[in-house]
């Protein structure tokens, strides 16, 4: 993940760890799907899940990103590694694919940017023709 995007403090990494003890602890397991979402109170900043797998950024007041939001303030994951990446916000209508499919591996090696979602779309069109022979 780029530099910057979520950085943990190191009490926060110490109460991660006592908490994980014998446990694996990654994005998966540290953030189940579901957790925090529609209870604003239990925000602690981080990741959430958006109820279809992908993980949630809250992006800070005066983040160069912050054209990318949604109207609670957080922007796909995937989609900001993408755009920190190229160091520029994404345009609303660009797709970012993840080229082997787990949406949860956010990787910047495994995504990939599409002008729009009709190219997007012809992607998954043409990988489904491949699939049948």
């Amino acid at each position: 993940m780029p530099k910057g995007i979520y950085e943990k403090t190191e009490e926060h990494k110490r109460k991660l760890s006592e908490a994980n003890v014998g446990k694996h602890s990654s994005i998966k397991t540290e953030f189940q799907k579901g957790d925090n979402i529609g209870n604003k109170s239990a925000w602690r900043g981080g990741l959430i899940h958006d109820g279809e797998g992908y993980l949630l950024f809250m992006i800070p007041k005066g983040c160069r990103f912050s054209c990318m939001k949604n109207n609670k303030g957080q922007v796909r994951l995937h989609r900001l590694i993408m755009a920190a990446y190229l160091q520029r916000p994404l345009k609303s209508k660009e797709v970012v694919h993840h080229i082997n499919g787990d949406i949860t591996d956010n990787r910047i090696e495994n995504l990939k940017l599409f002008e729009n979602n009709g190219k997007h779309t012809s992607l998954h069109h043409k990988l489904r023709k491949q699939l049948r022979g």
